[in-house]
């Protein structure tokens, strides 16, 4: 079940995103499901854009630390994880 919610909540942020493609909510939920449901590149997108969006939300960055830590990029989530406590 909790699968079939995180492809609903993906498909319903990237239906906003088409029309909405400057709503930065929108990449944050579907980056927030896109982690949940173990595809962290796909998550690392949407929290970049996010960031590229509103670069004051920490939580994008906090949560593209997290990923870029399962992936091994332990510097780049160093960075993440430090900007995000600078905000």
């Amino acid at each position: 079940k909790r699968t079939n919610n995180l492809t609903g909540i993906i498909e319903v942020n990237t239906q906003i995103i088409a029309i909405q493609p400057n709503n930065f909510t929108a990449y944050l939920e579907r980056g927030f499901a896109q982690k949940a449901n173990g595809n962290c590149p796909s998550a690392i997108s949407d929290f970049s854009k996010v960031i590229a969006l509103n670069p004051q939300n920490s939580q994008a960055y906090n949560a593209r630390g997290e990923c870029r830590e399962q992936a091994n990029d332990a510097k780049n989530a160093l960075k993440d994880y430090e900007k995000a406590v600078q905000l």
